[in-house]
């Protein structure tokens, strides 16, 4: 009986054996079929990351460059020139907050049509608040809370306390200004 049973043991590793031999010659004949079309995807797979790697180094690079331009851009005219031409975003927030810094009200009309809608949206809100009058049909965007804010101080200052309600009834319930809002009604308010 033990006989038999190695005998079936044997047979079963061969068996085995075999199956692993036949799927070691398939993928044999599989690669010498195609070994060329996988040599070239690994090529171009090790091309491909390496371009990608290439381009994130020199975009670093390239950031690091536009940081020290910068730094250097606080003292050197030259640099700002420079700073224009290699990165435009970068430059355009320089000279708006030193227009924000100078209260210059001419750059601060410029830049209302900046391509960047968030320098347009805040330089139209600091350009019509060192004017002290906003406009209704403009797009203040992010900043509309703050005009309107600053619309009920404005009309409180003035002795205008139905207006100033108004301006101030605009501001949403859930905004950070609402605080604000409460004590500017609470104390300047008199009808």
């Amino acid at each position: 009986m033990s006989l038999k049973q190695d005998l079936k043991e044997v047979k079963q590793e061969f068996k085995s054996d075999e199956k692993m031999l036949e799927s070691v010659f398939r993928l044999e004949a599989f690669f010498r079929k195609y070994r060329v079309l996988l040599f070239v995807l690994l090529v171009v797979g090790v091309a491909i990351f390496a371009g990608y790697q290439t381009h994130l180094y020199l975009k670093e690079r390239e950031a690091f460059a536009v940081t020290a331009l910068f730094a250097k851009a606080k003292e050197d005219k030259g640099a700002i020139e420079e700073l224009k031409k290699k990165s435009p975003e970068l430059y355009e927030f320089i000279k708006f907050s030193d227009a924000l810094n100078r209260g210059d009200q001419e750059t601060l009309k410029q830049m209302q049509t900046s391509s960047n809608p968030f320098i347009a949206q805040y330089a139209s809100y600091e350009f019509d608040s060192l004017k002290q009058k906003f406009e209704d049909k403009k797009d203040y965007g992010e900043f509309k809370e703050f005009v309107l804010l600053q619309e009920g101080y404005l009309d409180l200052s003035h002795q205008e306390g139905k207006k100033a309600r108004e301006a101030l009834k605009q501001i949403s319930l859930t905004s950070e200004l609402r605080d604000l809002v409460l004590r500017m009604e609470h104390y300047g308010i008199n009808d």
